[in-house]
This record gives C-alpha cells, structure tokens and sequence, in this order.
C-alpha cells in the first residue's frame, strides 16, 4: 500500500510540476515575443531605425541636383527587379516654396506609377514630402509587396531630422 501511496504522491508532483511549468511557458511567450531588433542609421543629419535585412545603397539612384539623394535604403541586391525595397530621401536644397510641416506617414491605398526622372525607377512606388527643421525631403518609395511598404513607412516615422 505504501509503494502504490509514493508513486500516487510522485506522480501528483510531477503533475504539478508540469503545469506550472506549462503556466510559466504560456506566460512568458502570449504578448513578449522577441521585438525585431533595429540598427540606427545616421547620415547627412538623418537619423532612422532600420529593420533587419536593410541596408543603405552606395549606388545613386537619382541623378538629380535639387532636390538630390540624401541616403537610400535597400533590401536585396537588384531591389526593384527583384521584388525588395528602394526607399530614396532627397533633400531639396533650394525650395521654391516650403514643403507642409511633418505629420505621421500613412501608406496610401494604391501606389502611384513613377515616370522614372533623373535615372529612378520607372515603376510603381509611393511618394512622402515632408518638412523638419527647415528642410525639404521627397521620399519616394518602391516596393511591390505591401507588407515591405509598410515596414518602410513605419521606418520613415522613426525618421529624425538635424537642423542645417
């Protein structure tokens, strides 16, 4: 009787033991999953918040002088080909009249299709403007999956901008 008791006891605090560990594992992984982890970019008095896989482009997308390619980010090696993201900042360094003041980015519905002027992309893409600090930005934006395009909006409102 006493083996049957012990093993009825063992068994009661395993059972225990298993669901507080099920309880802790619940508990810890419902609304802490690990946050993707971003890397600051700063360059030319900007300062944005890259997801993993992005990278600023070297290459000189746009060719042109005002406004002119302030930075560029990247996915992929061909990103328009291939399907990844080109994201463009041009800061305009005469404004013939001054851009509205920065408010949230909000991806539109539909993208619009760009004629490809001073050597972007002709493609379909989304178009920002913004000013900060008394700059002038266009942000145009390529990206054939949505879900990228909206990754790249929320990075552009991790976007800082330095006074002059």
């Amino acid at each position: 009787m006493r083996d049957a008791d012990a093993r009825l006891a063992r068994t009661a605090g395993v059972q225990r033991l298993g669901a507080v560990l099920a309880f802790i594992l619940v508990a810890t992984a419902t609304g802490s999953a690990p946050a993707a982890t971003t890397r600051a970019v700063n360059v030319h008095g900007l300062r944005i918040e890259l997801p993993p896989g992005w990278r600023v482009s070297k290459w000189v997308w746009s060719s042109c002088d005002d406004p002119s390619q302030t930075l560029a980010l990247v996915t992929g090696k061909h990103p328009v080909r291939d399907g990844g993201l080109l994201l463009v900042l041009e800061d305009t360094v005469n404004p013939v009249r001054a851009f509205d003041p920065r408010s949230t980015f909000r991806l539109p519905p539909k993208a619009s299709t760009f004629e490809g002027c001073c050597g972007t992309p002709a493609a379909a893409g989304y178009q920002f403007i913004l000013r900060q600090h008394g700059r002038d930005f266009e942000v145009f934006l390529w990206a054939r999956d949505r879900d990228l395009a909206k990754a790249a909006v929320a990075a552009l409102n991790t976007l800082r901008v330095a006074e002059r």
